[in-house]
């Protein structure tokens, strides 16, 4: 991870081998499309819990300050709660009940909220953000869909959503399947001839490299040769492997 860019509520518990917690190993990123700024509207956090472990990647959608400052609410939210709540689903209320104390309403926040248990039970909720790419352990690649997308936070009441309980994405990862989950900035990069950064194609084969975090730079070196051009929007990265016997 680059110290110069990665806002602080982002980053992760940092062992020998590398970011991990729990049966998973993380490697996570952050680019801001401002070089004059280290803070933007994407974020990520990672944290352990009794029922396994939880994370959070979000990107807040506006400019300003207003945007940074909700962008401070969701990981405080997701910190305080993330470790002892019961349920996935009262992580995901007491965010957006932060949101709706802190901020002016005007913002909404496109997130995945997930948990990754110690037999690799995944669980998630996709509000309004792209679908995370699983690359399993064989070399399989294939987005992973939400059954029925939850409204993004800020937005949950208001869009009558029902209960977001109901829309819980389940999949069981086996050792060695890396997930990655990534920000409108990846998938919204274009060439010089309009055409977006197609994740699955280009960023796929490349997320069985070495470790997580290596991988992560071969994905930045393919996105920076596909658009021959700096960033024009922040992105977040990170990119999660199951491996229950190689993380202490």
């Amino acid at each position: 991870m680059d110290a110069l860019t990665v806002p602080e509520y982002n980053l992760l518990p940092v062992y020998a081998a590398g970011p991990a917690i729990g049966p998973v190993r993380l490697g996570a990123s952050y680019v801001s499309a401002s070089r004059a700024t280290r803070v933007g509207g994407d974020l990520y956090m990672a944290v352990p819990s009794p029922y396994g472990v939880r994370l959070v990647i979000a990107d807040v959608q506006g400019k300003g300050l207003g945007t940074i400052r909700c962008a401070a609410v969701v990981p405080a939210a997701f910190r305080e709660s993330g470790p002892e709540a019961e349920e996935l689903a009262e992580v995901g209320s007491r965010i957006e009940s932060a949101l709706n104390r802190s901020t002016d309403g005007q913002r909404f926040v496109n997130g995945i909220l997930a948990q990754i248990g110690p037999a690799g039970q995944f669980l998630a909720f996709n509000h309004g953000h792209p679908a995370p790419l699983l690359r399993t352990a064989d070399g399989g690649i294939r987005f992973v869909e939400p059954d029925e997308p939850v409204p993004p936070f800020g937005l949950t009441g208001p869009a009558g959503s029902g209960n977001p309980r109901n829309s819980v994405t389940r999949l069981t990862l086996q050792p060695g399947d890396r997930l990655f989950l990534y920000t409108d900035g990846l998938s919204g990069a274009r060439d010089g001839d309009g055409r977006f950064y197609p994740v699955d194609e280009r960023a796929g084969p490349l997320l069985g490299e070495s470790t997580p975090e290596e991988a992560l730079r071969h994905v930045h070196a393919d996105v920076a040769a596909f658009t021959g051009a700096q960033p024009d929007d922040d992105s977040a990265l990170l990119l999660v492997e199951f491996a229950p016997r190689a993380v202490p």
